[in-house]
């Protein structure tokens, strides 16, 4: 049986949760309901930058950041002249974990205070998004306080191809974005989700939005944003001295409104970075394919990534030091890694049923881990929402098969919205 420290239990549960204010901090514009996971709600759906669009009629807890997509339409005067407009937003969340392993402790805490704060003047805008919490998120995060994402963007397009360029640290958009989860994903805990980066995004549509069409993302990340939800030692971020660099990266989603309640999208993408790692720069390439489909309140989703290159120096196996009577054993990494990962979810009402599972194969190194998931969220108020989450984390390797985790985790989730000033 696979035992971590109580220090990366703890980052584990915690980060698991922490996306989960960036659906629900701030109110949804009205928007068409897309599938509540992930960059599911695309582009062209999207609310200007910082909002979420939750899957209507329940708002219920979530764990999906803001869509990184969508245009600013320009505040305006009677007289036709720019306006300012200011929404500030936050929370937080308590959770509890209860473990069905030996060794393992229950806890109860705060994870974790956002604040959010979104300034439009016309066409452009700043949005600032910090976290704080009373112990460090992760060994290598430099702090208990940091921002989880802040950019300044510009509208380029109009109402029929939005177009915004944003600059700061952004949200990558690889993949499908978020699997509605508070715990987490095998991708999320390796880096490859949840990650916001330094840099340029620019993100647009053609075509229309409720007919047919494509969105398109742009980005260039010339150096990681180094708080990234990964676990220790399973990301180039937590390894000291080492970054990523120079990611870029390209995602096309057609879609198509199949009538008034159903949507259907298909993501690529593609991705090259270099990992500075201590042993010298690795070239990286990722794809990854993906697919939703959403039909009233019931939705599908589902995404195949494919990594070759090393990003990574002590996972899937950790490197051991010497002692007095044994030389040291170098940790051994995976450079063609495998990644799967979908779910489905119903809501009725108050209540979203919910099943999500996750997989890596970790091919150099003949290893797997995979996560089922299931959970079921309630509306408890438009502000207060509860997901309960039954996790089984499983790893299978030459040594032999083991349990990674076994546990429930319960998040409660509160939230404010305010409009300052002006009009959105």
């Amino acid at each position: 049986m696979t035992h971590r420290s109580s220090s990366e239990r703890r980052w584990i549960h915690s980060t698991g949760i922490t996306a989960a204010l960036l659906s629900a901090a701030l109110p949804a514009a009205a928007q068409p309901a897309g599938p509540s996971p992930t960059a599911a709600a695309p582009a062209s759906t999207a609310p200007p930058p910082g909002e979420a669009a939750p899957r209507a009629p329940v708002a219920q807890v979530t764990a999906r950041p803001p869509p990184a997509n969508g245009a600013v339409s320009p505040a305006a005067t009677a007289e036709g002249e720019s306006a300012l407009a200011l929404r500030i937003g936050g929370g937080a969340i308590v959770w509890y974990y209860q473990p069905f392993l030996s060794g393992y402790k229950p806890n109860l805490q705060l994870a974790f205070v956002a604040l959010r704060i979104k300034a439009t003047y016309g066409r452009f805008g700043v949005y600032v998004h910090p976290r704080i919490r009373d112990t460090k998120a992760a060994p290598f995060f430099e702090g208990t306080v940091w921002l989880e994402e802040a950019y300044a963007w510009a509208d380029l397009g109009t109402g029929e191809t939005p177009l915004t360029l944003k600059i700061g640290k952004i949200y990558n958009q690889l993949g499908l974005f978020w699997d509605n989860s508070f715990y987490g994903n095998i991708q999320m805990f390796d880096g490859l989700k949840l990650a916001p980066e330094h840099g340029l995004s620019l993100e647009g549509r053609y075509g229309a939005e409720d007919k047919a069409g494509v969105r398109y993302t742009a980005q260039f990340f010339p150096v990681d944003g180094r708080t990234n939800l990964s676990s220790q030692d399973r990301d180039t971020v937590s390894i000291p001295g080492a970054r990523r660099r120079y990611q870029a990266i390209l995602r096309s989603e057609p879609f198509v409104q199949l009538d008034d309640a159903a949507t259907l999208k298909a993501g690529v993408s593609a991705e090259y970075l270099q990992a500075d790692l201590p042993s010298g720069p690795k070239d990286v390439f990722r794809g990854a394919l993906d697919t939703t489909l959403t039909i009233g309140p019931w939705g599908l989703w589902g995404e195949f990534l494919y990594q070759r290159g090393q990003t990574v120096t002590d996972f899937p196996y950790a490197g051991k030091p010497a002692t007095d009577t044994a030389p040291a054993v170098p940790g051994r990494a995976s450079a063609r890694n495998y990644y799967v990962l979908a779910g489905t979810e119903y809501t009725y009402g108050r209540v979203t049923a919910r099943y999500n599972f996750s997989y890596g194969r970790y091919a150099d190194q003949a290893v797997s881990e995979w996560i089922h998931e299931p959970a079921v969220g309630v509306r408890l108020t438009e502000n207060l929402g509860i997901l309960t989450e039954f996790v089984l984390w499983e790893r299978s390797a030459p040594e032999g098969h083991s349990l990674v985790d076994r546990s429930l985790a319960i998040s409660l989730n509160g939230r404010f919205s305010h409009l300052v000033t002006g009009e959105e």
